[in-house]
């Protein structure tokens, strides 16, 4: 671990207790060599311990000489603490540096240090508290004089555990080095003998002080055991997969608010990451809450350190959960469904066919055919005698057998693009009765309509909606009340104070009559002090591929107002709906129509036409004697104000809208409307805090209703405020608090609880006057209330969900890597003696080789095919396999041998569209995640490298993947 000797090693102590010994036996200043070498920023009970030994010998401050970094930069060069050593070095007694700088992770280069250190005549010690456990050191090759290191970092002891040190051979027999003196350093051979004359120890054992602590010992040979069943080398290889794969998380997940301080050429396990000052607390605060252990270093500084003795790629995956947030849901959610529905489409006994004979989805039957031959020529039973591989082939060659029957067969392929396995079981259970291929195209896609029907109705089969007016005003409102106790006889009681103004009820079912026809049948019932009306709606919907949407709808008792919408996409972007509502059963009314035309001006940015014509106009003759149109007097003699109120009366107008996001969160909404009745202005702003919860203003100034356009103005009718705040409180169930204030409406609330399709609507009246501070209570409560239940516990517990589920689906996945990769492995073990052939031959003629290929989550933000800037990970093969077969989660798996069975006269080509998991020889080591193969592979003598993503195509040999 330490590239010591067992002579040069001891245990005791604790770090700075040792630091302090060490130093009593190797710093001895003279007048001219007294200094000692120290960053400037090293961990503060470093500073102190030689701070205090300075005191000690009674020497001048300037004894510490600090080497620091250049202006600008957070990291000590290697060049210029050499250069300070030369210039320095005839004055400094002991050079005392750190292996790993604590704060920064960055690994010194200890031997170049040391060997330019004792050149100049300086003792060299090295604090090893972040470098022990963490990273191969060859103390003894290296000539280091001394080292400390603690051992409840990497190593494991806990906290206060014993501490190590390190003292070289060559002083091992030299008794005239001073030291201080304990009776443990005293030669074990004679230690009891009690005679007072020291004799100490060889090496190492010669400085301990006194009897080592069991129990601290203990917990420390806990650690080793484990130490032992690995190499210091093995960790280190799989140490730097999982740092560099945590680097690329983060590059991707908040590459723009944080940096990364820890240089990439010199560093171990840990990153230290620089965030965005008002980034930093949220996100550490999340990672605590996820159960990542990690560090805090104010103002803004969070140190990482995936530990590759414990720690696998999936912790570091989930310890990198935030983005431009302390934790993205909405991107979490997006992960999970793509996660879901891998799963649906590749489970246990799914496979890409054309993947599986690596053919193009629009191969021809000749093309199908080639790749099924050269595919049988390696994987068919009959090529192989001994048993053990004749099983194996077996089974390989019946997934490229069953490939071959469905992709030959023209209905049965037909069938699978459609509708993937479930459509080739569904093609023999059709028994095709209809023989063209635009009937089988017309039959399938029928049913996949069918398949999202059944599933649309298993979520809404019924819709419901409770709606119970409240008045509150004489509980909520101290000027109402006032007034009322004032003119009352008595004073109410509070629960006469409070009362139910109205109730509205509806329920409606909806049936499917056709794939484009359904009906909805609605009941309603409306009460209010006293008065009852209730109504039954029948609604047919239709949808086609020329009107996308139309619906009409019919009450069956009075009042009868007939109701058609309907919606159409047009070009640019545009759509068209029409609301058109007809009040009267002979006609004797105008429909009232309700254009809206949606004109989206830019990506994020729509305009809104909106054209009403009312009810209160008049074609010519046609109705001139509406008793909405005429006089209000008479018709033919006759009073209509009884007729009037018999008939809903819709004004007329033209409103225009914009709405648009004003930042990543924030979306505002302009809104016109110029009528004659109650013109009006709004603007709203909404806020979303992330998916579940959002914060809505809204501003609106209303004409009076008198306003007429030649009369003298638009007098102000009310001016409006509202808040709504919104929150899911799961993934079915939402809630939302609305609180309006008015100059004449008064102040309202609105409570709103949804449940699917099913909601119950609860509007209060607090006052009918303007009281701002009943508003202000109104809206502070229950924005403080639902803030906290919302981060409190609903955010919390979206976050639990999706990572059970995620956790669900890894475990199911799981279940059959075993399984997978033992089909991947039977695959690469019948093809390798082929291949080794192959690839001696190839070598032997300069042919295609395949040097290297690793499929999975790798961790490199290439996009393109061309890799030359792929990060050194890869540069040294055998140190990735190593890694690799030592990561007990491993995110990526070896494809050589199987890639390279795949050459064909120097050629290999992958075909683009299927996930490459699917390939002989292949499987899926990282499931829900990205994935890529990196390739690398020698042509004509020369070095090649490219990396393509799961369902892009490769050709290889090309001149653009070529290196040299």
């Amino acid at each position: 671990m330490f590239g010591a000797k067992p002579i040069e090693v001891g245990v005791m102590n604790t770090l700075t207790v040792n630091l302090h010994l060490m130093l009593a036996a190797f710093y001895k200043p003279t007048a001219k060599r007294f200094k000692v070498l120290i960053e400037s920023k090293a961990f503060p009970s470093d500073h102190y311990a030689i701070e205090s030994q300075i005191q000690w010998h009674k020497l001048p401050s300037d004894a510490m000489l600090l080497a620091t970094p250049r202006d600008g930069e957070l990291t000590l060069r290697t060049s210029d603490i050499l250069e300070l050593i030369e210039r320095e070095g005839d004055t400094i007694a002991v050079v005392v540096l750190s292996g790993i700088q604590y704060y920064t992770g960055q690994v010194f280069e200890m031997e170049k240090i040391t060997a330019a250190a004792q050149a100049k005549g300086c003792v060299v010690g090295w604090d090893l508290a972040h470098a022990a456990g963490n990273i191969p050191v060859k103390l003894h090759d290296w000539n280091v004089d001394f080292a400390c290191w603690c051992t409840y970092k990497y190593m494991n002891s806990g906290p206060g555990g014993i501490s190590g040190f390190f003292v070289h051979e060559r002083y091992a027999h030299d008794s005239s080095l001073p030291r201080l003196l304990g009776w443990w350093a005293h030669d074990e051979k004679s230690r009891f003998e009690m005679t007072n004359s020291f004799v100490p120890n060889a090496g190492a054992a010669g400085f301990e002080i006194s009897n080592t602590p069991i129990i601290t010992a203990a917990t420390l040979l806990g650690s080793l055991e484990v130490f032992e069943q690995t190499t210091m080398d093995d960790l280190r290889a799989k140490s730097v997969l999982l740092t560099t794969y945590l680097e690329y998380l983060l590059s991707k997940r908040a590459g723009d608010h944080l940096q990364i301080i820890t240089p990439r050429e010199h560093r171990g396990a840990q990153l230290s990451l620089l965030f965005d000052m008002d980034k930093f607390e949220p996100v550490f605060k999340a990672l605590m809450n996820a159960g990542v252990i990690c560090d805090e270093r104010k103002p803004n500084c969070i140190r990482i350190a995936p530990v590759p003795l414990y720690n696998t790629f999936g912790d570091v995956w989930k310890c990198t959960p935030m983005s431009t947030q302390d934790w993205d849901e909405a991107r979490e959610e997006e992960r999970l469904r793509d996660m879901e529905r891998e799963w649906e489409l590749h489970g246990e006994d799914s496979t890409d066919y054309y993947t599986a004979l690596n053919v193009s989805r629009t191969a021809s039957a000749e093309e199908i055919r080639n790749a099924y031959k050269h595919l049988s020529r390696i994987f068919h039973p009959d090529k192989h005698h001994d048993p053990q591989r004749r099983e194996w082939a077996q089974r390989q060659f019946h997934n490229i057998n069953h490939a071959y029957e469905v992709l030959t067969d023209s209905r049965s392929r037909d069938a699978y693009d459609q509708l993937g396995d479930r459509g080739v079981e569904l093609s023999k259970a059709l028994g095709f009765k209809v023989q063209s291929p635009r009937d089988l195209q017309d039959l399938f896609e029928r049913e996949a309509r069918r398949l999202r029907m059944e599933e649309i109705e298993r979520w809404a089969q019924s819709k419901s909606d409770i709606t119970i007016a409240v008045n509150s005003t004489l509980a909520t409102s101290p000027i109402c009340r006032m007034i009322a106790e004032r003119h009352a006889d008595k004073v109410k009681l509070p629960s006469e104070q409070v009362y139910v103004d109205s109730v509205f009820m509806k329920h409606s079912f909806i049936a499917g009559l056709t794939d484009n026809l359904s009906a909805h049948i609605t009941g309603q019932m409306f009460s209010s002090r006293g008065h009852i009306s209730k109504n039954v709606i029948g609604t047919l919907n239709y949808s086609s591929s020329s009107v996308q949407k139309l619906s009409l709808s019919i009450p069956i008792l009075p009042p009868h107002t007939f109701t058609v919408k309907s919606e159409h996409t047009l070009p640019f972007e545009t759509t068209v709906s029409t609301h058109i509502e007809q009040h009267t059963l002979d006609f004797s009314t105008p429909p009232a129509i309700h254009v809206d035309i949606n004109r989206s001006l830019s990506k994020f940015t729509t305009l809104v036409l909106g054209i009403h014509t009312g009810n209160q106009y008049a074609l010519g003759s046609l109705w001139e004697n509406s008793p909405l149109t005429v006089n209000r007097s008479t018709v033919a003699g006759q009073d209509t104000t009884t007729r009037k109120r018999k008939v809903k009366s819709a004004p007329s107008g033209v409103s225009l809208s914009i709405i648009s996001p004003s930042t990543r969160r924030g979306i505002y909404a302009l809104n016109a409307t110029a009528a004659k009745k109650a013109p009006s202005l709004k603007g709203s702003y909404s806020y979303k805090f992330d998916k579940h919860f959002l914060i809505s203003t809204e501003v609106e100034l209303v004409g009076n209703d008198a306003w007429q356009p030649s009369g003298s103005g638009g007098r102000l009718g009310d001016a409006r405020i509202a808040f709504t705040v919104f929150s899911e409180i799961n993934r079915l169930t939402t809630f939302s608090w609305r609180v309006g204030l008015g100059s004449s409406s008064g102040v309202y609330m609105i409570l709103n609880l949804t449940r699917l399709e099913h909601s119950i609507q609860v509007p209060v009246i607090l006052t009918p006057l303007p009281e701002i501070i009943v508003a202000l209570c109104a809206a502070a409560v229950p924005l403080t209330t639902m803030l906290g239940l919302h981060y409190g516990i609903f955010r919390p517990r979206h976050h639990r969900r999706i990572q059970r589920r995620m956790d669900e689906l890894k475990n199911e996945q799981r279940y059959q890597l075993h399984q997978k990769k033992r089909n991947a492995d039977e695959a690469m073990r019948l093809v390798k003696d082929a291949v080794e052939r192959s690839r001696k031959n190839a070598q032997a003629t300069d042919g295609l080789f395949i040097e290297n290929a690793y499929y999975g989550d790798l961790p490199f933000d290439i996009t393109a095919e061309n890799s030359n800037a792929l990060l050194a990970a890869l540069n040294r093969a055998q140190d990735t396999r190593t890694a690799l077969s030592a990561a007990d989660e491993p995110r990526v798996c070896d494809v050589t041998f199987a890639l390279h069975g795949l050459i064909s006269d120097n050629q290999l080509v992958i075909a683009q569209g299927g996930s490459k998991r699917f390939l002989p020889g292949f499987y899926d080591p990282a499931f829900g995640v990205p994935k890529s193969l990196f390739v690398r592979y020698r042509f004509g003598g020369k070095l090649h490298e490219v990396i393509v993503n799961d369902s892009q195509a490769l050709a290889i040999p090309m001149r653009v993947h070529c290196l040299e």
